[in-house]
């Protein structure tokens, strides 16, 4: 089923009434919840399928999408976000870098985002590299529980995902 501007809308409003109010932001990094909440997916046929992407939530409803230049050109689908901080990995001029650096430049360069206030990080979808940037700059707690049946806010995004809902 194609997902739709609207339901990937739907789901990031459920998702923010279950986080409590004293964040701000929220840093998603498991490419399940990233395609669940915009519709971002690395095609797993192309050269770029094991690599990652960020999506950086802000309660105001901004969505970010943070990728390479290659991750984001194999997306198997539309991403419905707000912004998208694309860091060139591969330029056919210069050599490549860790691809893990360059979704970490991307990240930095969304610094004026998440040091603005207290935040969450899936910290088992996002890199430990990733959670040192933002650890030190940030007011942020790691995948701390938000809700009576989950451990962690990754588990409250799983069990949404696991709640069918009409509207896609």
């Amino acid at each position: 089923m194609m997902l739709t501007s609207e339901g990937c809308q739907a789901r990031r409003d459920l998702l923010w009434q279950q986080i409590p109010s004293r964040f701000d932001w929220l840093l998603v990094g498991d490419p399940r919840h990233v395609q669940y909440l915009c519709n971002f997916r690395i095609s797993p046929q192309s050269f770029s399928a094991d690599q990652r992407s960020l999506l950086l939530l802000t309660r105001d409803g901004s969505t970010t999408l943070l990728a390479d230049n290659f991750a984001r050109r194999a997306a198997s689908g539309e991403p419905f976000v707000t912004n998208e901080v694309i860091t060139p990995w591969y330029t056919h001029k210069q050599s490549v870098q860790n691809r893990d650096d360059a979704l970490l430049d991307a990240l930095r360069d969304c610094r004026g985002v998440w040091s603005a206030g207290p935040g969450l990080v899936e910290s088992r979808g996002v890199t430990h590299a990733a959670d040192t940037v933002v650890a030190d700059h940030a007011q942020v707690s790691f995948d701390s529980a938000v809700s009576g049946q989950a451990t962690t806010w990754g588990d409250t995004l799983r069990n949404l995902r696991r709640q069918k809902r009409s509207g896609g």
